[in-house]
């Protein structure tokens, strides 16, 4: 499995930043804000390509990916991201909040989110 991201030799301070610069590259434009930024940080990412798509594994403390409707707007090509909760619940919020439960399968059209949990 390529990993992208391993932040457990790491020190704390420089998690933020790697965290962030890897959403990037795996998903799309967003801000990564953590849940408790004091706390323990860590992320372990794997991303593979798969034709046109990507296909990436996170595995973090948790972490908040807000979208602006600017950066919705920016991107070129319309980009769909499915999920699949594995232990925790994850958040979307569009409209309305939704709860992810762990096994579900989340779609979701990244250029209307604005905010998404992943723990």
């Amino acid at each position: 499995m390529p990993y992208v991201l391993d932040t457990t030799d790491m020190p704390q301070p420089d998690r933020v930043e790697a965290v962030y610069l890897a959403m990037m590259y795996a998903s799309a434009p967003c801000h990564v804000l953590h849940e408790d930024p004091g706390g323990d940080i860590h992320c372990r990412m794997e991303l593979w390509d798969l034709g046109g798509a990507n296909i990436f594994i996170s595995r973090s403390s948790g972490i908040r990916l807000l979208r602006t409707a600017k950066q919705a707007r920016q991107d070129a090509m319309p980009v769909v991201a499915l999920s699949v909760q594995r232990q925790a619940h994850g958040h979307l919020e569009q409209q309305h909040l939704q709860v992810v439960p762990p096994g579900d399968l989340l779609a979701v059209d990244l250029r209307t989110v604005r905010l998404f949990v992943v723990r």
